[in-house]
């Protein structure tokens, strides 16, 4: 595969000294390295200097890049996860809901319309199929009860 001189050496490649190296490959690659190389007439080793060289593996400052946005995007997510585990604040005034307080007796219709006025607020950033969305309908329906009960 590789020329000799007339001494029966191998030709030098490039000016710069080769070392042995190792490497772990599947079989398959192994195989279609050597198929290729054959196709060339150069060792394996040749062949993947020349891809180097020709910068055939020239994608790889993009896949670096593109790994630097996702890990952005990964610490954004992040910083929204952490948001919706903060306490909710809601504003005080005697028009919560836009519904005067103390003016009539609650009745549970009404408890229940309140109650998904306050999940339709926003409040929750996530949607009516999520754990958070759920837990909370569930910890106001047990709030309606005990305001029931004490009415």
């Amino acid at each position: 595969m590789r020329c000799r001189n007339e001494k029966g050496v191998f030709t030098k490649n490039s000016d710069q000294p080769r070392h042995v190296r190792s490497i772990r490959l599947t079989d398959s690659t192994w195989i279609e390295l050597g198929n290729i190389a054959e196709d060339f007439s150069i060792t394996r080793a040749d062949l993947i200097e020349k891809l180097i060289n020709n910068h055939v593996l020239h994608d790889h400052d993009s896949l670096k890049q593109e790994n630097e946005k996702l890990k952005q995007e990964i610490h954004v997510l992040q910083g929204r996860m952490s948001e919706i585990d903060k306490p909710v604040v809601l504003p005080k005034g005697d028009y919560q809901l836009g519904i005067p307080l103390g003016t009539s007796p609650l009745s549970p219709d009404k408890l229940h319309k309140m109650r998904d006025r306050v999940l339709g607020m926003g409040i929750l950033t996530t949607g009516q199929q999520s754990n958070h969305y759920k837990e909370s309908r569930k910890l106001l329906n047990k709030f309606i009860q005990v305001l029931l009960k004490e009415s």
